[in-house]
């Protein structure tokens, strides 16, 4: 017979398009940054998106928008030179 200790339970999945009008956002971060959040989602039992929003939620902004804690000037996206 089948010992089922230890399986998780399945949990039912919403439907594609049903997220409650969430939008999808897609990072690469360090190995570390990455530990991080699963130690905070391990600690809460929460989803990752539900921590990653909490933290955006109460992170502290300036007049500029930017976090009070960033030290450095607004960050510049490489530009390509394509000729036309």
């Amino acid at each position: 017979m089948a010992s089922f200790v230890g399986m998780a339970m399945k949990t039912q999945r919403r439907a594609r398009g049903t997220g409650g009008g969430r939008v999808g956002v897609f990072v690469e971060v360090e190995p570390e940054a990455k530990r991080t959040l699963e130690q905070i989602v391990a600690a809460t039992g929460a989803p990752q998106w539900a921590v990653v929003q909490a933290l955006l939620e109460h992170v502290d902004l300036d007049e500029s928008n930017r976090p009070t804690w960033w030290t450095g000037g607004p960050t510049q996206q490489e530009v390509l030179d394509i000729s036309a």
